[in-house]
């Protein structure tokens, strides 16, 4: 028997990996910010020393009979300023590095998004995926220790690997479809006949209602046009009618009906065999 996985210890290293990778990154960023903003600062108050200081001189030039008391009071003036100005680019650089630390990290937040989508995606694949590869291994395995296989048993084996790796198919196609939405990509638009896509969704669940024993009927017919993304309006319809199909028992019927009314179009799908029957889907409310 297979061991279930536990991807919790591994989720939890990996966290604590990605928030020391990007403190270390959001330290590295505002240190290279603040320490550019230092030399901006320092140069910017040495010319202004400067200037004071040149100016101070010509200004007290004169004033006083003594050379001796004329230089000690510049020079005490120009101390006495230069720590001003060393006070005042102290104060300003600590609050540029604080608000530099706070900038660099809007500025890795979506970088950050970005890696927890990709982690996700991954995650959610490994464990979708991890399933039917284990049906398909396992009935090949059986096939390949039985040495009086029958062309039976090589068509039953066959015909399993061959319905699990549709369902890994569907189920990348979700994940992809999945991750095109956690990343906001927008759908292309164009003018759709869901009339069309019901045929192609029943002819794609066919086989799974056959072997499930329900019956898959269609209600309404004609063009019913709306505005959306063809691939997207035919996955969501597929996965509706397969959840329905595998929610009915043997013997049930499960209808599609399409209709055009004003406002808006409307996609039902009914379970005889339990009466239950889901809420009309609008258009509004279908990909796009």
């Amino acid at each position: 028997m297979t061991t279930p996985f536990n991807s919790k210890p591994f989720a939890a290293s990996d966290t604590g990996s990605e928030d020391k990778l990007f403190h270390a990154a959001r330290l590295r960023l505002a240190g290279i910010s603040t320490l550019i903003l230092v030399i901006i600062v320092l140069g910017f108050s040495y010319i202004l020393y400067r200037s004071f200081a040149l100016n101070l001189q010509d200004t007290v030039e004169g004033d006083f009979a003594d050379a001796a008391a004329q230089q000690r009071v510049i020079y005490a003036t120009l101390s006495a300023e230069w720590r001003d100005i060393l006070l005042g680019d102290a104060v300003l650089i600590l609050i540029a590095a604080g608000a530099a630390y706070a900038f660099a990290g809007r500025t890795l937040r979506p970088v950050r998004q970005a890696v927890e989508t990709q982690k996700n995606f991954a995650a959610h694949a490994s464990h979708e995926l991890r399933t039917p590869l284990a049906v398909v291994k396992n009935e090949l395995e059986v096939l390949a220790r039985n040495p009086r296989k029958t062309d039976a048993d090589v068509d039953s084996a066959l015909k399993n690997s061959l319905e699990e790796i549709v369902r890994m198919s569907e189920m990348t196609d979700n994940l992809l479809a999945l991750a095109r939405s956690e990343q906001g990509k927008p759908y292309t638009r164009e003018r759709v006949d869901l009339d069309e896509i019901l045929v192609a969704v029943l002819k794609s669940a066919n086989n799974l209602a056959k072997t499930k024993g329900v019956d898959l009927q269609r209600e309404g017919s004609g063009p019913v046009v709306v505005s959306g993304n063809r691939a997207e309006l035919e996955r969501s319809i597929l996965n509706i009618l397969r959840n329905a199909i595998e929610h009915t028992s043997a013997g049930g019927t499960v209808a599609l009906t399409l209709s055009a009314l004003p406002l808006p179009t409307c996609l039902t799908s009914s379970n005889a065999s339990t009466k239950a029957r889901k809420a009309p889907a609008a258009a509004s409310d279908l990909p796009s």
